[in-house]
């Protein structure tokens, strides 16, 4: 038998789960690089900003 909605063997992914996704975060990374003129060196920092940024928001969206 086939389970409804979701196969029964594939497990949820983080935007099933309401979580931040790579490419959500990723594109908010760069955001922040490009608004720096690109400069280099801070990819580190960029990424962890934009996993705050894109949760915060996420959060704000669920919390309605």
């Amino acid at each position: 038998m086939i389970a409804s909605g979701m196969d029964a063997l594939e497990a949820p992914t983080p935007a099933d789960r309401g979580e931040a996704t790579h490419d959500e975060i990723a594109a908010e990374a760069y955001s922040l690089f490009e608004g720096r003129g690109g400069q280099h060196g801070d990819d580190v920092g960029d990424w962890l900003a934009a996993e705050q940024m894109v949760r915060a928001r996420r959060q704000g969206r669920t919390d309605r």
